[in-house]
């Protein structure tokens, strides 16, 4: 297993489950089920939050009494009879409580803390799960990608919340070098997946957009990591369909310098033959979702395909040239309308 995934495994592992009973009544029973809350009722629950955050934090070497606190700080928001505002003024104090745990130094605090976060299940937690995408621990980032995943559907309800999610999730991806960590940042980006005619699909192509940015640095710089856009063309796809012209052209560009990348490894005689499957298949699923775009835009690609001539077997000179005249014609397509690239 790659050390990365093994030390994030182990990290899930050891975290703080979400499962064990509060036996004790939870002191703001009689706050958050009320109707309509005052002043005094939202001063009570930020003090009462406070208190247990500050729990947490002392308990961070016992793992019983970390336990508790989080399951304390999540039995609130269970209750039967808990309000929408008591819901909406607890949740938001939480995650202004809990937000400066997320980039803590101990993984077990800032790990608890967005734990704690995820199992709140609330839009109101949004800000504070995209601050623990700059955490120095893969767990947390881990954590808080899929935690943003699960929100979908109340954050496209929330026109800025969900931008500045998509904004956050970008810069995060552009700088992630951990694949599973990579994996659920993609997966977070994706709203259309799980929030059918998704209002923002301009911001979500931009998101992608500032991730694909970072990915093409590091592989022009000698990375060789190609696999880790796998799970972001089906993204990319549905991205462009409802995006504006200057972001069309962008993931256009951007999907395009992939594809070169990918055809120079291919050709590459340092090549391992065990990843020409691998390499092949990317060329495959790149080309999918150019044929996808440019039927969106309609424009025709051109009768010769990469895919075709892209086999999980080290190629001859003559599939090399004939892979470098076929990517040629296709960058001939790309510079003529509606994109106009150079």
């Amino acid at each position: 297993m790659p050390r990365p995934v093994f030390l994030l495994t182990t990290a899930m592992a050891v975290a703080v489950g979400m499962a064990s009973p509060v036996a004790a009544r939870d002191r703001l029973d009689s706050v958050v089920t009320k109707p309509t809350l005052s002043r005094q009722d939202s001063a009570v629950i930020k003090t009462e939050v406070a208190d247990r955050v500050r729990k947490l934090v002392s308990a961070a070497s016992d793992a019983d009494a970390r336990q508790k606190a989080v399951d304390t700080l999540v039995a609130t928001v269970r209750l039967p009879q808990v309000s929408k505002p008591g819901l909406d003024v607890y949740t938001q104090a939480c995650a202004d409580a809990l937000s400066p745990l997320m980039v803590d130094d101990e993984l077990v605090v800032a790990l608890s803390a967005v734990l704690a976060l995820v199992a709140l299940e609330n839009a109101n937690t949004a800000d504070a799960l995209s601050l623990a995408l700059r955490s120095k621990h893969d767990a947390v980032r881990f954590k808080a990608a899929r935690g943003l995943r699960t929100l979908h559907k109340d954050l496209a309800e929330r026109q800025l919340a969900c931008r500045t999610t998509l904004r956050a999730l970008g810069r995060a991806g552009a700088s992630e070098k951990v694949e599973v960590v990579l994996r659920e940042i993609y997966g977070a980006i994706h709203f259309s997946a799980d929030v059918p005619n998704f209002p923002y699909a301009d911001e979500c192509a931009a998101a992608l957009s500032t991730v694909y940015a970072g990915r093409l640095d590091l592989l022009n710089g000698g990375s060789r990591d190609e696999w880790k856009e796998a799970p972001s063309f089906a993204l990319a796809a549905d991205c462009y369909a409802k995006a504006a012209p200057a972001q069309q052209t962008k993931l256009v560009q951007q999907l395009f310098g992939f594809l070169a990348i990918y055809v120079d490894r291919y050709c590459d005689d340092s090549t391992a033959k065990e990843y020409y499957p691998t390499i092949a298949g990317l060329i495959d699923d790149v080309e999918k979702v150019f044929r996808r775009m440019l039927q969106s835009s309609n424009v025709t690609l051109p009768s010769g395909r990469l895919s075709a001539l892209a086999k999980p077997s080290k190629p001859d000179a003559g599939t090399r040239q004939q892979l470098r005249a076929a990517l040629a014609a296709l960058k001939e397509v790309l510079a003529k309308p509606p994109w106009n690239l150079s």
